[in-house]
């Protein structure tokens, strides 16, 4: 038996397949309920006790379908509007996240650490979407370069 069979015919496969036909129900119910009473009278389910799946139910009677807890979401960390750092968190710990973790996270990236060394920060905000992603913002102040004295790029000519 190779891995393409066991992957075919196991329980995340058809949880996956189930998934994908709740989530097909609102644009083409007609279809969609074709589908998933052929879906449930195939034989040999694997996840017959599943929590997610009420089987003798229409697809239009199912619970809409949640991410993973352990599934790796993305927490964004933007320095003045632009991505800096993109970190995958599980979903169950950004769901939790807070301001203070967000910041300690982001302070121990590299990217984040090395691009506001010698700058000030102006402002920052957390902009958190549960089960979805989370956005830190960081404001910071432009750094003015030293202007070039037009005096030292001039060529002395007479000498």
């Amino acid at each position: 038996m190779n891995t393409k069979h066991i992957i075919k015919h196991g329980k995340h496969f058809e949880r996956a397949l189930a998934t994908q036909i709740i989530m097909l129900a609102p644009m083409a119910p007609h279809f969609a309920s074709e589908l998933w009473s052929k879906f449930c009278s195939t034989p040999n389910r694997l996840n017959p006790e599943s929590d997610e799946l009420q089987w003798n139910e229409d697809v239009l009677c199912q619970r809409w379908p949640s991410v993973d807890l352990q599934y790796k979401l993305d927490f964004t960390v933007r320095i003045n509007g632009f991505d800096n750092a993109v970190i995958k968190i599980p979903r169950i710990n950004l769901d939790k996240l807070t301001y203070e973790e967000a910041m300690d996270i982001a302070f121990n990236t590299d990217s984040v650490t090395s691009y506001l060394t010698d700058k000030k920060i102006r402002t920052t905000n957390l902009v958190h979407y549960p089960g979805i992603e989370a956005i830190l913002n960081i404001f910071v102040d432009k750094v003015k370069k030293p202007k070039k004295d037009n005096n030292e790029n001039e060529k002395v000519v007479n000498e």
